[in-house]
């Protein structure tokens, strides 16, 4: 190769960086999917109706774990991007 011949790019995200981040959004929105289930119950569900304060501290763990959902796999997926960082140097 000479000089005046651009370099070729490591491509952006290498394929099996890219395959586990779809299969981690998979996941995280499989489990927020079922939080939404879980609240749409709570709301229809008869005795939480009922105790106003009960329906309050559910919405409130249900959402704490919703945020930890979401940070857990933004972690997952930070580890990912470093490692194909670090092995798509040369």
């Amino acid at each position: 190769m000479s000089e005046t011949e651009p370099l070729l790019e490591q491509p952006a995200v290498l394929p099996w960086v890219q395959f586990r981040e779809d299969v981690l959004t998979a996941r995280e929105l499989r489990l927020k999917s079922a939080i939404a289930a879980v609240r749409r119950l709570i709301e229809a569900h008869p005795l939480v109706r009922r105790r106003p304060g009960r329906a309050t501290r559910i919405q409130a763990r249900l959402q704490l774990r919703e945020d930890l959902i979401t940070a857990r796999f933004q972690f997952r997926r930070d580890i990912l991007r470093s490692l194909s960082r670090l092995t798509s140097r040369p």
